[in-house]
């Protein structure tokens, strides 16, 4: 694990890691930097293994992002926003037109608002 860096104007700690080449493109930054929000060293200290896991996480997604694997992602988080919407009761009537989805026809005032 490597120690929280100090910046000396402010004095305020921050997590750094220097992202693997093969992993920039995704993430379009050479290191990832995160701040700590704290000025207590020991408080620094405590905070760095949640920030690395977070950061690890994101690289485990940028991977597969990278290599095509985001669309199982996505269909993944797409079924749980619908079934969470169902169950919520926020459920709309969509049909599929010519130019996207839109609201079905019962939604007369999205309908106004967008001009249609």
């Amino acid at each position: 694990m490597t120690a929280p860096s100090k910046d000396p104007r402010t004095g305020i700690y921050y997590f750094r890691k220097v992202i693997p080449p093969e992993l920039r493109p995704a993430f379009g930054k050479r290191e990832y930097k995160v701040s700590l929000g704290t000025r207590d060293p020991v408080e620094a200290k405590a905070l760095m293994p949640e920030r690395a896991a977070a950061y690890e996480r994101l690289a485990i997604n940028a991977k597969a992002f990278l290599c095509g694997g985001v669309s199982a992602q996505a269909n993944h988080y797409v079924e749980r926003w619908l079934q969470e919407t169902r169950r919520d009761g926020l459920w709309l009537r969509m049909a599929v037109r010519k130019n996207g989805i839109v609201p079905a026809p019962r939604c007369r005032a999205w309908h106004r608002r967008a001009g249609s």
